[in-house]
């Protein structure tokens, strides 16, 4: 059944561009996209050394058929963005997948002043590039892997009302939001957000200012953007987080016999506080169109050193005890979900990346890495397009981590993946 529904669509988008091509639709776009991935493991990582606790997925591929469509009826809209895609791998206990990812899914009227939408959105707003702490709706890209066809935020409800001036806007969004910053399962459910946001046009800046609540935690955040001449860009983006999206670290004794032992877990943060998060940075683009972004990123809902001390602790704890017949099994699922914690953990970060240009608007070759500045371990990067013609583009990606046994990209399961992709446009 869920096979039928795939080949529907797909013979849905393809019909949908014939009818774009008869003139009697507009703004249809449909692409299709075959991808495969080898992972190669990381033997030395101080989580999961033998890797019995998460089981490894050498190889990966998938289909992705990429649909967009937008139509106006005088100041009314709708928008699609949408991937329904398979996927199959080598996991042990896996089948062939058939999902769909909705990035986009909205309803618009756009008067002289007031502007109106609904539906589902993705909400992929800031001036920073690998990181928007000002957005109260913005999840961390972990793996900063450009052009990854299923690298899209799904999209959540929402409702928005814009006040629209000459230099400025005020914005009221409703959203039912569910955040990824942590997917370990500390975070199910969805939160319940409201959200003001002003949008100032100055002579060659921008600013944005966001007073938020997501189920009643306020957030505060700014960002600014200026550009000097027509090469040089500098941004700025801060948030004030109550409570934060992070985790911590929780030791609860146990009393077993004449013996107590620790349970550790890793549990939502709890109290009234703060926290902070900044991005500070810029981008230099040369005559002959290379472009290049430097980054520093700051997230104080990550862990200090005296913190991750205390987590290496506990990862070295639960290892040696893996086998007690009483906490085992309270150990391995700690370990699984500091495992799962992994992407923007501490709380200081190095982005850089340089992109080179071909002839057309699309990077063809980019060059990133982020640097973790605490513990010196890192992500690095290759991006390669080749266009082929009017109808074919093909990709191909490196990334590798790097890091020793208890730094937090050494923690990464695998040290190099490789991904390969074409994509043929309608």
């Amino acid at each position: 059944m869920m096979i039928k529904r795939f080949l529907g669509l797909l013979s849905l988008s393809l019909l949908g561009c014939e009818v774009a091509n008869a003139a009697l639709l507009e703004n249809v776009t449909t692409s299709f996209v075959l991808e495969g991935e080898r992972q190669y493991e990381n033997s030395d990582g101080a989580l999961d050394p033998e890797r019995s606790l998460v089981p490894a997925v050498e190889h990966s591929g998938r289909g992705v058929l990429k649909l967009g469509y937008s139509h106006y009826w005088n100041d009314f809209s709708v928008e699609l963005r949408s991937r329904p895609y398979f996927e199959d791998s080598d996991a042990p206990e896996t089948d062939l997948e058939i999902q769909q990812r909705t990035e986009q899914f909205s309803l618009g009227y756009a008067g002289r002043l007031i502007t109106v939408s609904a539906g589902v959105s993705s909400f992929v707003e800031g001036s920073g590039y690998s990181w928007n702490p000002s957005n109260p709706f913005s999840d961390i890209r972990y793996n900063e892997r450009d052009n990854a066809s299923l690298y899209i935020r799904e999209g959540d409800p929402y409702f928005s009302a814009k006040l629209d001036g000459d230099e400025f806007s005020f914005r009221f969004m409703w959203a039912d939001f569910k955040s990824i910053e942590q997917d370990n399962r500390l975070y199910e459910g969805r939160l319940n957000s409201y959200a003001m946001k002003s949008h100032f046009l100055l002579t060659a800046s921008e600013v944005t200012a966001t007073i938020a609540t997501l189920q009643q935690r306020w957030f505060w955040g700014s960002s600014i953007s200026s550009t000097f001449g027509e090469q040089l860009e500098l941004h700025a983006e801060i948030a004030l987080v109550e409570q934060g999206n992070g985790v911590e670290l929780e030791e609860t004794p146990i009393s077993i016999g004449n013996q107590t032992l620790s349970n550790y877990a890793l549990v939502r943060e709890e109290g009234s506080h703060f926290e902070s998060r900044v991005l500070l940075g810029g981008q230099y683009t040369f005559t002959d169109n290379t472009n290049v972004i430097l980054e520093y990123l700051y997230n104080g809902s990550g862990y200090s050193n005296s913190e991750w001390k205390a987590l290496k602790r506990a990862v070295d704890y639960a290892h040696a005890n893996l086998q007690d017949p009483a906490l085992g099994s309270a150990h391995q699922g700690f370990l699984m979900n500091t495992h799962n914690t992994v992407g923007l953990f501490r709380q200081h970060y190095l982005f850089a990346r340089i992109a080179f240009s071909g002839s057309g608007d699309s990077d063809v070759l980019s060059i990133l890495t982020r640097l973790n500045l605490q513990d010196k371990s890192f992500l690095a990067g290759v991006n390669k397009v080749w266009n082929v013609g009017d109808s074919w583009t093909t990709t191909a990606t490196l990334n590798g981590f790097s890091g020793d046994v208890y730094s937090e990209y050494g923690w990464v399961p695998y040290e190099l993946q490789i991904q390969a992709s074409v994509e043929y446009f309608f």
